[in-house]
């Protein structure tokens, strides 16, 4: 189906929605299967993950050839504005000292990290840090790139950060408590990062700094014991 016979906008946001939603229960699902049964217990969570990743790289593709008519979802730039350089560092440095902090908690060594690695070596610490790469990759071209990008371009700025944030909310539900509502600054700071920075590069960046960072300390804690 091609862009023009899609017959109205109203058609375009539902389908973009529809295929976000699919992708992510269908990753969710994934990552707990019991596929990939060989090698290690990090291994196949890695393997899984990836998996995951594509899953949802498929999805934004889909729905930029679908939806879009093959437009491109947000240009992969790296002309951002400085302010948005400074929000990006900035908001990184804030994360990486609330997670230091959090590390502390009990919840925080019950969370993470979330790879099933009680001993990290400096392989193993790879293979996890790749899989976040990809895995986070998809999941930004899904939310960031095509439901952001639609849902702004055919209902504005403010009503398309809200849908892309509620969606990001529910896709946290399987979590915790405190990720779940987290998610909900997270995914409008990820939604300004995109649309300031023209570019899925910008919350790509933070999310997997975040998510590398938080699984290196919790790998030091557990390691620790």
């Amino acid at each position: 189906m091609e862009f023009a016979s899609i017959p109205n906008d109203h058609a375009r946001i539902a389908l973009a929605v529809s295929i976000t939603a699919a992708a992510i229960a269908l990753q969710h699902f994934l990552r707990r299967s019991a596929l990939w049964p060989g090698g290690s217990a990090g291994d196949r969570h890695a393997a899984l993950k990836v998996g995951a990743g594509l899953i949802m790289g498929l999805g934004a593709g889909l729905g930029a050839w679908w939806v879009t008519d093959a437009r491109p979802l947000l240009p992969m730039g790296i002309g951002a504005p400085r302010e948005i350089l400074l929000l990006l560092l900035g908001s990184m440095v804030l994360i990486f000292g609330v997670t230091l902090l959090a590390s502390r908690g009990a919840g925080f060594r019950r969370e993470y990290p979330e790879a099933p690695i009680d001993r990290p070596d400096a392989a193993s610490w790879r293979k996890n840090a790749l899989a976040w790469v990809v895995y986070l990759a998809g999941y930004e071209l899904l939310f960031r790139g095509l439901c952001l990008h639609v849902l702004v371009e055919l209902l504005g700025v403010v009503p398309g950060i809200a849908i892309t944030t509620a969606l990001y909310v529910v896709a946290h539900l399987p979590k915790s408590l405190t990720e779940s509502l987290g998610s909900f600054p997270m995914g409008v700071l990820f939604a300004v990062l995109a649309l300031g920075g023209q570019s899925v590069l910008y919350p790509w960046i933070l999310h997997v700094a975040m998510a590398v960072f938080a699984d290196t300390i919790a790998f030091r804690v557990r390691a620790r014991g």
